[in-house]
């Protein structure tokens, strides 16, 4: 828009001791973008890539609850899943500690 690139989110992934972690951020709101003059988003010099959150491209406020409800249904339509859970990172590290993060995994 305007000859730029626009970024709404980021993805990433992330290798420690034979585990992936991987995710995404979805910039919801302009508050989530105020400090991102820090970072050169994805090397691009800044007259190339402006953020832009979920709320400017809708035009109206939107709730991170609502966005993550609707993402989270897009992935189970777009997987074929019938149920996703959300966990913490705190639970997460706690069920890989235990081994019992396989309780969630189909095999």
């Amino acid at each position: 828009r305007n000859g730029k690139i626009l970024k709404m989110g980021s993805k990433g992934i992330r290798f420690d001791k034979n585990i992936a972690y991987h995710g995404f951020a979805l910039y919801a709101d302009k508050k989530g973008l105020e400090h991102s003059w820090i970072v050169n988003t994805c090397g691009y010099p800044p007259e190339e890539v402006s953020l832009i959150s979920v709320e400017e491209e809708l035009n109206r406020k939107i709730s991170h609850e609502e966005v993550h409800n609707i993402v989270k249904n897009k992935i189970k339509e777009q997987f074929n899943y019938s149920s996703l859970i959300t966990i913490s990172p705190k639970e997460l590290n706690h069920l890989i500690n235990k081994k019992e993060i396989l309780q969630y995994v189909k095999t």
